[in-house]
């Protein structure tokens, strides 16, 4: 069956007027959720967007870009290399493999199979989480550390970081940090404790952005490799993340991630990503052969983390935004109470329902939202409290009117 060019080609009008989701009949989401990658992280810039399509039309080799890449992240975070990976998730499993690895080629070639190498990287049983996942792709083996009372609401006392000394093993290569605003093991005690042990440790700090001073916090307080997202706050390609630390790990990370199939006496990469006088060979297509980064990607994050290092009170735009919105919301039937919350990285505004008043569920209200028309899809981490939550990272200019119509409607045909 011959299929019309006109049902399966964009638009040349289409894409000039930015309707390029109209064209392939995928509904826009007015996105007050903030920065997930289920709806794409936030919009992309100008800026950005006109790098990436320049980047676009010509050819380079990865290995330039990704080092002068690499400069970039140095600057910005005091790290001794860096490394654009595609997405933080990545960025973990390539942290992993790189701390079994190192520079030793044979590893390399035999990893995911971790047997017969140190494979074990420490946690704190209060650091297990969903994304933990990606360090044991690499063929690493997580083994959980301590009993945290305090985080279980049953005492006191948390991890102490002297703990992980009694997990420690020569099979342990690692140890590894959640970064959270919330934490109370101290990352640089626990750092004090790897150095005993000549022991690298990976910090996962992908949405610890805001604030910008954090792309040096963690490097300052002894990290080892540091894990960002790119398309969170840094506002960056949303398939994209940063992996920076220490220059032996992040050459170890970059030459199990990057095409190889170069002949090795040809082979004349920059040398701070790829040391090849220290390497015994050329390594197979590495464990991350799959997360390349296109020239497209690294691009558009290098420009947008330069707007992010630069630009100014993005935060008090933000928190004028959300005092708007909660204005609007405020006193609307069906709103119990809008509050804001200022003392987070984001500004927010936590909508809270009046349930006695309504005849439908938070979850189905907030269902409506998501797949009505327009679709708005909101923060539902305290959905379970009848709390709808909006973080305006993602919002573009009028969207908060879509928000404030959107919800008039839904509560009006939801009141009892």
């Amino acid at each position: 069956m011959r299929i019309s060019i006109m049902n399966t080609q964009l638009s040349r009008e289409g894409m000039r007027m930015g309707c390029v989701y109209d064209d392939l009949g995928v509904p826009i989401v007015i996105n007050a959720a903030g920065t997930a990658t289920r709806l794409g992280g936030p919009p992309l810039s100008k800026a950005v967007t006109e790098a990436m399509a320049k980047a676009g039309e010509a050819s380079v080799y990865i290995e330039d870009l990704q080092y002068q890449a690499a400069q970039l992240i140095r600057e910005v975070t005091g790290a001794e290399s860096g490394l654009v990976t595609s997405g933080a998730s990545a960025g973990l499993t390539l942290a992993a493999a790189a701390c079994m690895a190192r520079l030793d080629v044979a590893k390399m070639r035999q990893l995911p199979d971790s047997r017969g190498i140190p494979n074990e990287i420490l946690i704190a049983r209060s650091h297990r989480n969903a994304y933990d996942r990606a360090l044991t792709l690499a063929g690493a083996k997580l083994i959980d550390v301590g009993i945290d009372d305090w985080a279980a609401g049953a005492g006191v006392r948390g991890i102490e970081p002297e703990i992980f000394a009694e997990s420690i093993t020569d099979r342990t290569v690692a140890i590894f940090y959640l970064a959270r605003p919330e934490e109370r093991i101290s990352l640089r005690a626990l750092v004090s404790v790897a150095r005993q042990f000549d022991l690298p440790v990976i910090v996962d700090a992908a949405a610890q952005l805001p604030p910008r001073e954090n792309l040096r916090r963690f490097i300052d307080d002894g990290a080892d490799l540091v894990v960002f997202s790119g398309g969170k706050a840094i506002g960056g390609p949303q398939g994209t993340g940063i992996l920076c630390g220490k220059k032996e790990l992040v050459a170890s990370a970059a030459l199990q991630m990057v095409d190889l199939d170069v002949p090795w006496e040809a082979w004349n990469p920059p040398r701070l990503l790829f040391p090849k006088e220290a390497l015994r060979g050329m390594p197979y297509h590495g464990i991350g052969r799959g997360f390349k980064v296109s020239k497209e990607e690294i691009v558009g994050l290098m420009v947008a983390l330069r707007q992010f290092i630069e630009a100014e009170e993005t935060q008090a735009q933000m928190v004028e935004r959300i005092r708007c919105l909660a204005g609007q919301v405020a006193g609307l039937p069906g709103v119990d109470q809008a509050r804001l919350v200022l003392d987070a990285p984001t500004p927010l505004l936590q909508i809270k329902l009046d349930e006695a008043s309504l005849k439908r569920s938070p979850w189905e209200i907030s269902t409506s939202l998501r797949y009505g028309t327009p679709r708005i899809a909101f923060n539902e981490q305290l959905l379970h409290q009848g709390i709808l939550i909006v973080n305006p990272i993602s919002l573009r200019p009028g969207d908060e009117d879509l928000v404030v119509q959107g919800l008039v409607k839904e509560l009006t045909r939801s009141l009892r």
